[in-house]
């Protein structure tokens, strides 16, 4: 496609030609990039459908950039994006417009609180700034946004559509997400009161965009201890295995950071572990884990050659009951329905077994 039309500016834009002394690899990289930042913008706020059906749509505006104030801290706690982060992201807009509207709140000072945008908005500071070397500073004064009247909605939506639009939008760390769905949860939680069929947690799930469990799971890795959420986000540990630690008391779960059997455990290890109380109940089970599934080398000696279709089946008996097992053996061998020939290899192997 030679041209990528931009639908918020309404302008053609050419995507060029490229010079010729730069490597294919280069060309290839910077087309990547480019794709990457289109899509990043373009992506659809679906979960957002889930408010704008109680508050009604926000209308299409453009608004000056001074106008805009940033969302509080404790609404918008999500990381903020890299000095690279925003130049790839700046160029891409610099050459195919603006694929995804901002959304703002309206104010009644006449400011625009930025609701979902923060790093769209630092595209368009960099772009009017001299360090970009864009020549039509007048270009990026003024940014298209979504606008939502300053009665429409409640500083309760507004927070929801701040977490909405970060996650929905954003690849964010496992920890981030689940601060984020909490925050979510409890506002939901909010709505609901005694004897209503309202399900906060299923709302909750339904505008993150995902299915309850998996939600439920990300609420459960709040109660880790902040050593293990660190683990979780970082890789170290996954994320089911965080979930079923969760379900630990804060004690152990210190215990197990301490002692690093973070790094040492499975999923299937931690989901039998979440049931024990005390530290000692941790060990044993972990002792008992360890035995069902260690293998022990031995070299031993026999009289009966082995064939090449046959195994060697271990079978270890009390001190002092050899020849006694070796008959109660031989009696169940031939009280069996196998064939002649190998009730008789099996009575002899263990005929020999028995000591004299």
């Amino acid at each position: 496609m030679s041209k990528i039309i931009s639908k918020r500016h309404g302008q053609n834009n050419s995507a060029g030609g490229v010079a010729p002394d730069r490597s294919q690899q280069k060309i290839a990289d910077h087309i990547q990039s480019l794709k990457n930042n289109i899509e990043y913008m373009a992506k659809q706020e679906s979960s957002l459908d889930t408010i704008d059906a109680v508050v009604g749509r926000p209308v299409e505006r453009l608004i000056p950039r001074d106008l805009l104030i940033p969302a509080p801290d404790d609404w918008n706690f999500f990381p903020k994006a890299s000095d690279d982060k925003i130049k790839e992201m700046s160029e891409s807009i610099r050459q195919y417009g603006l694929f995804h509207n901002i959304t703002v709140w309206a104010q009644e000072d006449g400011k625009y609180m930025i609701l979902g945008g923060h790093t769209r908005v630092a595209c368009f500071d960099y772009l009017a700034s001299e360090e970009s070397g864009e020549k039509d500073h007048e270009k990026w004064t003024k940014i298209p946004a979504l606008v939502y009247g300053k009665d429409q909605i409640t500083e309760m939506d507004a927070q929801r559509i701040v977490i909405v639009s970060n996650t929905d939008q954003r690849d964010v760390s496992t920890k981030t997400r689940a601060k984020a769905y909490m925050n979510l949860f409890q506002l939901e939680r909010e709505k609901a009161f005694y004897g209503s069929r309202f399900d906060p947690l299923l709302s909750a799930a339904s505008q993150a965009n995902t299915s309850k469990t998996v939600f439920f799971r990300y609420l459960s890795l709040m109660k880790l201890i902040a050593e293990l959420q660190e683990a979780v986000s970082n890789g170290h540990l996954s994320f089911m295995t965080g979930y079923h630690l969760s379900f630990l008391s804060s004690d152990l779960q210190k215990f197990i950071y301490d002692n690093r059997i973070f790094e040492q455990i499975t999923t299937q290890t931690a989901s039998q572990l979440k049931k024990c109380s005390t530290i000692e109940e941790i060990r044993q089970k972990l002792r008992d884990i360890e035995r069902a599934t260690k293998y022990y080398k031995y070299t031993f000696q026999t009289r009966n050659q082995k064939s090449v279709d046959e195994e060697v089946l271990p079978l270890f008996v009390e001190k002092n009951t050899r020849n006694e097992m070796a008959d109660l053996y031989i009696q169940a061998v031939n009280e069996s329905n196998f064939p002649q020939a190998i009730k008789d290899k099996l009575i002899n192997t263990m005929s020999s077994a028995k000591i004299n």
